[in-house]
């Protein structure tokens, strides 16, 4: 059974670094868009109607796409002071009865997200600016991003489990 949670947990860590990877790129991109933008508008006189609009499009996405990055490396907050002091058995005791919390709000936050984006495909909806794009694009990118990061948590609880009952942690 622990063969097959080994191939989970390597492969969903192997999916979440790559794609938190090519999320950085976006930082790049969003620079270039605020730079035209910054250079349109104070150099040329003729600002965008679209690049500050693009450019928060865009910070939303690195956001909830590079969360189970963030997870797989360790950088969401904890109670440090409490927790850095534990043993990994107790640690790893500690994140399997959180896990449930993780479970129910990363559900609420994927069901919520698809059914937003199903709603936005449906009607059109578009952003209630000049520029006026198309949302669901956006709003597609939360319920994915949610699902990567409850993948990622499922890995770690498996983790968990495997050094908790077996006394040694997955590789």
């Amino acid at each position: 059974m622990f063969k097959y949670a080994e191939m989970y947990v390597r492969a969903i860590e192997k999916v979440n670094a790559r794609i938190g990877r090519f999320i950085s790129m976006v930082i790049l991109a969003m620079i270039f868009i605020f730079i035209y933008e910054a250079v349109a508008r104070y150099v040329f006189n003729e600002a965008t109607i679209w690049a500050i609009e693009l450019g928060g499009f865009l910070l939303g996405g690195y956001f909830i796409m590079g969360g189970a990055y963030t997870l797989l490396r360790g950088g969401h907050v904890r109670m440090d002071a409490l927790y850095e002091r534990w043993s990994p058995r107790r640690k790893a005791i500690m994140d399997i009865a959180t896990f449930v919390i993780l479970v129910v709000y990363i559900g609420i936050v994927v069901w919520a997200g698809i059914k937003h984006t199903d709603i936005a495909i449906e009607i059109g909806k578009r952003a209630p600016t000049h520029w006026r794009p198309i949302l669901w694009p956006i709003t597609m990118v939360i319920p994915i991003g949610a699902t990567l990061i409850l993948l990622q948590g499922i890995a770690f609880f498996i983790k968990d489990i495997s050094l908790v009952f077996r006394g040694k942690a997955l590789e």
